[in-house]
């Protein structure tokens, strides 16, 4: 009796394994969210292997990354264009991470995210997490970034893990940047797009410049006024003092930034860059791009780019600390030339920020120095365009030539007022903008001059 007992309970135990291998199998073979599961988990407990040959014969289980299931997964999430296909570092259709039905949902949401971007003539993609630990997906169309859709944590996480594995990149590596590049087919045309991750404060974001090489227009091509445009070659081709551009996020620092080292002066001179990401290769300067988890802070590039013997600095990111804007302040005044980014609209606040820093009026009284506003509208046939300003140049140069100038009378003379806004009013007054648009601008630069 006690031998048919033992017997049993052999049997049993060995039902009870089979039953919890099959769960594993069903979890990995099929959505989590199906509500067939939760009859199909209670009779792999019941039924054990029984269950495993019902889930094959009848339902017809997916088989991992097999092609079919993966293009079924791509016209489910938008993917419809045939002619697009996403192609991984050697060039070849990128597959899914593993055999589960999530990688290969993960791996199609990714060729969707890209072929929407570049259907919607999107020169970036950034994924980026946010405090709550959920995803949103942005856009940048002509120079702003749009939100373009928002993902939970899980399916925001495995997006991005989708998009590293396509670039080539080590997945489970979240402490520090990654940079790769995805190929992507189109129209029979194969496009290499820039990757980079990043750790942020919520987790991990991704960057996708799209394209081989986005374009910037020449210099003379922005529409920047006779004043400025001489007095940029003026210093660009003497290699010596400071142009500070001042535009909110979005506003077009970026395409000024590239034209200037793009322009003729330039070509010839030692140049080193601090750019995060890269967006623009240059045979002309020694390009360093920021990550400060991995120890290249702007600081520390800048202080070792200088003990090179550049000639030039510029900076693509905004000067936000003190110690790296006094840096490049220090070597402007030295005779070297400084390009930089502010975040700011009137050169009034700038002068708010070197107070801030702790950089004296004086320091500018023998430097050439630029401070140029712009900002960007859409005009009435739906392009964007930019407009530019110049506080009065013999008005500063006055202010800070006299002796122990203060800021206070620094700011003053420049006044608090957007020098953009004469430049507004005359596209309004010619049509170029809406009144809606212009409204807009115009809460925008008040807004920022606060």
């Amino acid at each position: 009796m006690i031998y048919y007992n033992w017997i049993s309970i052999l049997i049993l135990a060995v039902w009870v394994f089979t039953g919890v291998c099959t769960l594993d199998f069903i979890a990995a073979h099929s959505r989590k969210e199906d509500a067939k599961t939760k009859w199909l988990n209670l009779a792999a407990l019941l039924f054990g292997p029984v269950t495993l040959l019902f889930f094959y014969i009848f339902l017809q289980a997916p088989k991992g990354n097999s092609p079919a299931n993966y293009k079924k997964i791509e016209r489910s999430l938008g993917a419809i264009d045939s002619s697009f296909a996403l192609l991984n570092f050697d060039e070849k259709p990128v597959v899914p991470i593993d055999g589960k039905v999530e990688s290969a949902e993960s791996t199609a949401r990714a060729c969707a995210v890209l072929e929407k971007a570049f259907e919607r003539k999107a020169t970036r993609v950034t994924i980026t997490p946010d405090d709550e630990g959920e995803y949103e997906v942005f856009l940048r169309i002509n120079a702003i970034d749009k939100s373009s859709e928002h993902l939970d944590c899980l399916r925001g996480g495995s997006l991005v893990s989708a998009l590293k594995h396509a670039a080539g990149m080590e997945i489970r590596e979240r402490s520090s940047s990654q940079i790769g590049k995805i190929f992507v087919k189109m129209s029979g045309l194969k496009l290499s797009c820039f990757v980079k991750t990043s750790r942020v404060a919520a987790g991990e974001k991704i960057e996708i410049r799209l394209g081989n090489n986005p374009h910037f227009p020449p210099l003379e091509t922005l529409g920047l006024p006779a004043e400025a445009l001489a007095r940029l070659h003026e210093i660009c081709a003497n290699k010596s003092g400071l142009i500070l551009l001042l535009a909110p996020p979005g506003g077009g620092r970026t395409t000024t930034f590239y034209a200037i080292l793009q322009s003729k002066e330039m070509q010839d001179c030692k140049v080193a860059t601090f750019e995060s990401p890269i967006e623009l290769d240059l045979e002309n300067a020694t390009q360093n791009e920021l990550d400060p988890f991995a120890g290249k802070t702007l600081l520390k590039l800048v202080g070792d780019a200088i003990n090179t013997g550049v000639d030039a600095l510029a900076i693509g990111v905004t000067l936000n600390d003190s110690e790296s804007a006094r840096l490049a302040v220090n070597f402007a005044c030295k005779g070297h030339l400084v390009i930089a980014l502010l975040n700011c609209i009137t050169p009034a606040e700038a002068f708010s920020k070197f107070e801030h820093w702790e950089i004296p009026p004086r320091t500018f009284d023998s430097t050439p120095l630029l401070l140029l506003s712009q900002t960007l509208f859409r005009q009435s046939d739906n392009k964007l365009a930019a407009v530019f300003a110049l506080p009065d140049r013999t008005a500063l140069d006055n202010a800070l030539k006299i002796p122990h100038p203060t800021f206070e009378m620094v700011r003053r003379t420049l006044g608090e007022k957007s020098d953009l806004l004469p430049e507004l009013e005359s596209q309004l007054q010619a049509q170029a903008i809406s009144q809606s648009e212009f409204d807009r601008v115009v809460k925008l630069i008040s807004a920022k001059g606060k």
